[in-house]
């Protein structure tokens, strides 16, 4: 399966991200670059609580980049929003022990060489102010 597949993900990646197949990150802040042409494993879909969307796997353009989950909230077929976190085992297994209802709340992790936290205030430390 491609992201293009995937609802109007095409048209969501090409025109309506912040800049082209930007999907970024659940802080906000950082972002991988995503082709519509990009394979993708779907994990999980469906509607539980405020999720309702799919749950995929799919690696960006980047050369080093490393598989990411991407949840892609979906309403009347047409893509609303995408965030995406590293694909490690316990993430993966999270997102499917909640959309099997067996957890009420997913606790995530990242690969050791992401580390969002340590970025981010390196990022800060030279920063009075940042502008979004």
């Amino acid at each position: 399966m491609k992201l293009k597949d995937i609802a109007d993900m095409q048209d969501y990646l090409e025109h309506r991200c912040y800049c082209p197949g930007e999907i970024y990150d659940m802080s906000g802040f950082f972002y991988q670059v995503f082709s519509p042409e990009a394979d993708c494993l779907l994990m999980a879909e469906g509607n539980k609580g405020a999720i309702h969307g799919k749950f995929v796997i799919a690696i960006s353009t980047h050369k080093d980049a490393k598989s990411q989950i991407i949840y892609i909230e979906i309403e009347d077929d047409k893509v609303h929003s995408c965030v995406r976190l590293d694909a490690t085992e316990n993430n993966i297994s999270q997102i499917m022990q909640f959309m099997r209802g067996e957890i009420e709340k997913m606790v995530f992790d990242e690969y050791k060489e992401t580390n969002t936290a340590k970025a981010l205030d390196e990022i800060l430390s030279i920063a009075d102010a940042i502008m979004i």
